[in-house]
């Protein structure tokens, strides 16, 4: 319901403390002792009752708290059974913020391959470049299989997909970032999506592109909406420029930018689509639709793109 009471608002470490207070411990310098050792105990015990976070909000709320962790500290962090955090250490966990508008459990998929849209504000070509061949299918999976050491470059992109190079849906093309630095999709997420797997997915985008400012809003169609609400094929077909009913079948939304992450109900995510899209939408829906995106937002040359963004991997630029 709109102006609601928020489940959550507030920054990182007020999450970290809310839900797992007995992990830290404060100093009068400011400077904290995190116990990771006993983090990773309560979260085992869990496991142990044979509880997964898909199942058990309490458990759900501890893997939340280690991966706001994992995507705020540095990682050499992460292989100690207690660190000290000195004040300047803790500024991300300090000031960026985090909002649910519900429990935990209000944001997971109903369906199998949700349907959704996302909108974004546009980045330059140099930074759709980096998101691009950190985040690609068909770059990730290179590298991956190759045990390359280029490999903790990339960052994990499971539910909102780029595949802009695979060989295997040319000359499909799709991606959420476009080369041209437009931000906006019409798409599926990947299977069975729960809210621990979109805000490690969300955080971890925080970390590496801090630039990016993007909503989505993600409904209970399971995969692309049936023929009937298209009006059509999906194929070059005008009326599925807009199925019927789009957003009185949003489920939930999400939005992202350097300072927030923020887990939308129903209202806030339908109005704050709206928003994006009067802001920074296409008039052209070609562009977001996976099937129909033609040379308007990837004018390059496919082959010699990713070459480029092969070769940059480990010359921190492109």
């Amino acid at each position: 319901m709109e102006g609601a009471t928020p489940f959550f608002d507030g920054t990182y470490w007020d999450y970290c403390i809310r839900t797992a207070p007995d992990c830290f411990h404060v100093f009068p310098d400011g400077s904290v002792d995190v116990d990771f050792d006993k983090l990773n105990e309560e979260m085992a015990a869990f496991y142990r009752k044979g509880l997964s976070y898909i199942h058990c909000a309490e458990h759900t709320e501890l893997e939340a708290v280690h991966a706001i962790l994992e995507n705020t500290l540095p990682a050499d962090i992460l292989t100690q059974y207690t660190v000290r955090l000195e004040r300047d250490e803790l500024e991300r966990l300090r000031t960026n913020r985090l909002v649910l508008d519900g429990a935990p459990d209000k944001f997971k998929a109903l369906v199998k391959y949700p349907y959704y849209r996302m909108r974004g504000k546009p980045v330059t070509e140099g930074q759709a470049f980096e998101v691009i061949r950190k985040t690609d299918v068909y770059i990730r999976s290179h590298f991956s299989q190759s045990h390359s050491c280029h490999a903790d470059e990339l960052v994990h992109s499971f539910h909102f997909g780029n595949g802009w190079f695979n060989p295997y849906r040319y000359p499909e093309r799709y991606g959420w970032v476009h080369p041209n630095g437009m931000i906006g999709i019409d798409s599926i997420t990947g299977k069975w999506p729960t809210f621990l797997e979109l805000l490690t997915e969300l955080l971890g985008y925080q970390k590496a592109f801090p630039f990016l400012d993007f909503t989505a809003a993600i409904t209970w169609w399971d995969e692309n909406p049936h023929d009937e609400l298209r009006g059509g094929t999906t194929q070059g077909n005008e009326a599925s420029q807009e199925y019927p009913g789009f957003l009185d079948n949003v489920q939930y939304g999400i939005r992202l930018d350097g300072n927030s992450v923020e887990f939308l109900g129903r209202d806030r995510a339908i109005k704050t689509y709206r928003e994006y899209e009067a802001l920074y939408g296409d008039a052209d829906f070609h562009v977001y639709v996976p099937e129909l995106c033609r040379s308007k937002t990837c004018p390059f040359d496919m082959e010699s793109y990713y070459r480029r963004c092969i070769a940059a991997f480990g010359s921190g630029k492109g």
